[in-house]
């Protein structure tokens, strides 16, 4: 089975899924087979009617579950496109990014918890690398971020500010390389972008570094993703049993 797409606009999403494809390592599935998923898994997979179309769940229950015993793999193909609809607004962009960002726990921190765990059947070292991987760098980072900028603050004074500046433009750069390697390795991606990069960096960096803490601490203290009513109730019933 080949991983065809990806969720969401990111510049860098080929650069990304090539690089863990070097290790064998995958955490993401495009919309557009998230059905072909279900359908697939029915046989094997008795629980998969009451789930919804949770793309990173889907993928979970081939990479940690009995799929991975019937010999099911996931693999990446780089010259696959796939298209979504985003939000056209502030506050929809928000919403939907919540609604994601408490996932990060729902799905990788409780859900396949046990592809950490080397007693199972399905454990591999590079699936445990790529759960760290998210937890380490989405949810850890997450949450060190206010006590990071506070320290920041005690320790340097007003000279925090300059290292901000500066850390906003290292960023920006690497934005830069990563827009041009993916413009490099995809012929679909416009040069007329770039233009947004600089806005691009500050608002990932300010405005959904936020969105995503507060979505992770909505998770962890009051389980917001089991009464979210963008999932039919009929689903989060069943939420807890599979």
């Amino acid at each position: 089975m080949s991983c065809r797409g990806l969720t969401g606009p990111r510049a860098g999403a080929h650069i990304d899924d090539g690089g863990k494809r070097a290790v064998r390592a995958v955490d993401l599935v495009g919309r557009n087979l998230g059905h072909e998923f279900r359908d697939l898994l029915r046989p094997i997979d008795a629980h998969i009617e009451n789930i919804a179309v949770a793309y990173a769940f889907l993928l979970g229950r081939v990479l940690f579950g009995g799929s991975r015993l019937a010999g099911w793999r996931i693999r990446f193909a780089p010259e696959a496109r796939a298209l979504t609809q985003v939000p056209e607004t502030v506050s929809a962009l928000i919403a939907q990014r919540l609604r994601w960002d408490r996932g990060l726990i729902t799905i990788w921190a409780r859900k396949f918890r046990g592809a950490l765990d080397p007693r199972q059947s399905t454990f591999r070292v590079t699936d445990a690398l790529a759960l760290c991987d998210v937890i380490g760098f989405q949810v850890v980072l997450a949450l060190a971020f206010p006590v990071y900028l506070v320290w920041l603050w005690l320790y340097f004074g007003e000279f925090a500010a300059t290292i901000i500046s500066a850390t906003l433009v290292g960023y920006l750069v690497l934005d830069i390389a990563a827009f041009a390697a993916a413009v490099v390795a995809s012929r679909h991606i416009p040069l007329r972008f770039v233009i947004y990069l600089p806005v691009y960096t500050a608002f990932q960096i300010t405005v959904m570094r936020i969105v995503r803490l507060i979505a992770v601490m909505q998770e962890l203290v009051f389980r917001s993703s089991y009464r979210d009513p963008y999932v039919p109730g009929r689903v989060m019933q069943q939420a807890e049993i599979v």
